[in-house]
């Protein structure tokens, strides 16, 4: 049995996309996965499985979604001990929490890779803003104070937006805390 966390993309954003979590979790746990827990609004499921393929749970996991919610949502399943390896490894500067910046952790959604990401934005990283490669995930820090000149803040409106999911490292983090509970 192995602990997978599923990020869901672009839910409960600004109205649209609506998922409830407690119902995302009874969802969840009537196909049969195990230890189901949820995680605010943003869509984070943790959950137990004996499947193996990450591939299959994602297509699973969207089928959920779309057949309880009537979404087409993406979903990026990543196994619980490569979400702690991530969070072990986050830069240095970004590990105390500085409330004048805004800190994430952008996750590539396969087969998408971080050098398909990089290149799309490095030539638009301004001095607001710094970013870390990691494996899979690229750690980002803006500046609140110049948010609206950075990268981040159009990520949005990006090219390569729906080819990522988003959360803050403070989420990641509680979203391990939740798992260990």
């Amino acid at each position: 049995m192995k602990t997978y966390v599923a990020l869901l993309r672009a839910v409960n954003v600004g109205g649209k996309n609506k998922v409830p979590m407690k119902e995302l979790k009874e969802a969840f746990e009537k196909f049969g996965y195990i230890n189901v827990k949820t995680y605010i609004n943003s869509g984070n499921v943790i959950f137990s499985s004996d499947e193996k393929d990450i591939e299959s749970i994602k297509r699973a996991s969207e089928e959920i979604i779309k057949k309880e919610f009537n979404l087409d949502i993406t979903v990026l399943i990543i196994e619980i001990d490569n979400l702690i390896d991530v969070i072990d490894n986050i830069p240095l500067e970004l590990q105390e929490i500085d409330k004048d910046y805004y800190d994430t952790i952008i996750f590539v959604i396969p087969p998408t890779s971080t050098e398909e990401i990089f290149e799309a934005l490095k030539s638009k990283v301004t001095e607001h803003e710094s970013m870390y490669v990691y494996k899979n995930v690229f750690y980002w820090r803006a500046k609140l104070s110049a948010f609206q000149k950075t990268v981040l803040s159009k990520f949005a409106s990006s090219k390569v937006n729906n080819l990522v999911t988003i959360r803050t490292i403070n989420t990641a983090k509680k979203i391990l805390e939740v798992h260990k509970k």
